[in-house]
């Protein structure tokens, strides 16, 4: 499993590598880069697509990745807040279990909202660079 590397708030990247948790791996945040930025109000935006799927920034999150993350961002900035983005079809059971993995690691002030269409392009361009390139012939 390669390490990965994603920014979370400006100025802050996480880096998960994974970490043998009895029978499981799982990615755990193990550095955190921090740089200097003016910002009025620290929001760790999250967005909840149609099938459950946890994106921050576009980067894929667990439940676990996020309580984990949740915690680093209260220990910089104690007066973050989540900006949960949801799909309109999202069970409203998913976005409870998502503010319960924020509040896991401490944050508790959030704000909801829809994916907005930046949003969706912005997913859309992330899951095309996934994607392998086409071979021609």
């Amino acid at each position: 499993m390669a390490l990965l590397a994603a920014s979370v708030l400006p100025g802050l990247t996480a880096c998960f590598e994974p970490v043998r948790a009895g029978d499981e791996i799982v990615e755990t945040p193990t550095a955190f880069l921090c740089s200097t930025v003016s910002e009025p109000e620290p929001r760790l935006r999250i967005v909840l697509t149609e099938d459950g799927t946890k994106y921050i920034n576009g980067v894929e999150f667990s439940y676990d990745q996020i309580s984990a993350l949740s915690a680093v961002v209260l220990t910089i900035a104690p007066e973050a807040r989540v900006n949960i983005r949801a799909d309109e079809s999202v069970a409203t059971d998913q976005i409870k279990k998502l503010v319960d993995a924020c509040k896991l690691g401490g944050l508790d002030d959030f704000i909801f909202g829809s994916i907005t269409r930046e949003d969706q392009r912005a997913l859309n361009a992330a899951n095309k660079s996934e994607q392998p390139s086409p071979t021609t012939r």
